[in-house]
């Protein structure tokens, strides 16, 4: 089984043997190192999807209780179709007038849903409409990172949360959109206009909004020291505990509690998700490394 576990990281080759078993050939250190490193992040990864997957069920169960989704409720207009919904996303976004609020819990972006609401939130804030968007810390995706800062620049406020309870929009506090299904958002969505309900997906955003770290604002005012800079620096590079304690001359609990510290900071609990995090802050990590005492 050992054996096995290793040639799946490409450590080991089998070969069969004259004597009818097989012969395991060691292959070089540097070839099945980024394979364990690469399962690490894929593991760390799928935990963290995982989390947030658990999250929206709950998340979404609340939002039906207070929509009643599976009822006659009044104040409920269904969308049926991406057509549709982006259709209306358009509409809605070319009414507002003072306040946009989104929740997001999409661990990986699609281009395409990129690329479609750029040019949405930036007439908004062009218009003076003020922008507060939440999402997963992991968040990532073809065009995000570029949205993301240029959004930044422009004055919305970003933050990020390792579970985010629902997807949803929020326009003017008066609409709101929430997808008909959270596993699939191309069934199209449910347009919510009673303003009781609408007050209580507010409420819902606020207390998530509470809960989160605001990564624009953060990268400023939480640099990371030497120490800090020089452990992540290894730890994005692949390297063991073992290893980083060892270059830097540390223990490995001042390790540990170095790395800890370092995702309660920027509100993140994986360590696949403190490498995104430390990219999109734009921390530079460059420096040389040096033994610390």
């Amino acid at each position: 089984m050992a054996c096995e576990e290793l040639a799946a990281c490409g450590a080991v080759a089998g070969e069969s043997s004259s004597e009818g078993g097989r012969r395991w050939r060691a292959h070089s250190a540097s070839g099945f190192l980024d394979s364990v490193r690469q399962r690490h992040l894929n593991a760390a990864h799928a935990r963290a999807v995982e989390q947030q997957r658990r999250a929206s069920l709950a998340g979404y169960a609340r939002v039906r209780e207070l929509t009643g989704f599976a009822g006659e409720k009044t104040g409920l207009t269904p969308l049926h179709g991406g057509a549709a919904v982006r259709g209306r996303i358009a509409q809605l976004a070319a009414g507002e007038r003072f306040e946009h609020l989104a929740m997001a819990p999409e661990p990986i972006y699609d281009p395409a849903a990129v690329a479609a609401a750029a040019p949405l939130d930036l007439d908004l804030l062009a218009r003076g409409v003020r922008l507060r968007t939440l999402e997963h810390t992991t968040a990532a995706g073809g065009g995000f990172g570029e949205h993301t800062n240029e959004l930044a620049r422009l004055g919305a406020r970003q933050r990020v949360l390792a579970t985010v309870p629902a997807k949803m929009i929020i326009y003017d506090r008066r609409v709101a959109l929430l997808p008909m299904d959270p596993a699939n958002t191309q069934l199209g969505a449910v347009e919510v206009d009673e303003p009781v309900v609408v007050d209580a997906l507010v409420a819902m955003f606020e207390q998530a909004w509470d809960r989160a770290v605001s990564y624009g604002e953060h990268a400023g005012t939480t640099p990371l020291n030497p120490r800090e800079q020089a452990i992540m620096r290894l730890l994005l590079e692949g390297h063991t505990d073992a290893a980083m304690a060892r270059t830097l001359g540390l223990s490995a609990r001042t390790l540990q509690y170095t790395i800890r510290s370092v995702m309660d900071r920027l509100g993140v609990n994986t360590r696949f998700a403190l490498g995104h995090a430390l990219g999109r802050l734009g921390h530079d990590l460059s420096s040389p490394l040096g033994k610390e005492s």
